[in-house]
């Protein structure tokens, strides 16, 4: 029987090498998964440098399965977004699982929650962190 999924968040200014790294090991051997440049997505996960993270919270989680990272997922309240549509939409994306209900449902659970006590009465994903990054819809690999 497999050990059970543990999700933590990765608190603010933490590293975040561990959260990008995930994608490579949940996908390794997908002959459709094409890589993001790792220098692209360590920019848009960088709070300080871009510009997105100026009108949008975001938080990251990481879950783990006896000692290995097997998903990923971040949340996202885009004020610009919400105050353009007038609605309470939080989203979830950079979202990756392994190939198990369990950590799907608790990666996307933490993002839910974390969105629910921010005033989010919607839920939108998976995308990267906005609907204006590479992918233009949502989506995932199956």
């Amino acid at each position: 029987m497999p050990s059970s999924v543990r999700v933590r968040e990765i608190p603010p200014g933490a590293s975040l090498g561990p959260f990008q790294d995930v994608a490579w090991h949940v996908n390794a051997g997908d002959p459709a998964w094409v890589p993001p440049l790792r220098m692209s997505l360590a920019t848009l996960l960088n709070r300080s440098k871009h510009p997105f993270h100026q009108h949008a919270d975001v938080a990251y989680w990481l879950a783990e399965r006896d000692g290995q990272a097997v998903g990923r997922v971040a949340a996202v309240v885009n004020h610009r977004h919400n105050e353009f549509h007038d609605e309470r939409t939080g989203f979830f994306g950079l979202f990756e699982s392994e190939n198990a209900p369990d950590t799907a449902r608790a990666l996307v659970d933490a993002a839910a929650g974390w969105l629910r006590e921010r005033g989010m009465q919607r839920l939108m994903g998976p995308m990267n962190l906005s609907t204006n990054e590479e992918a233009a819809s949502p989506g995932v690999l199956v």
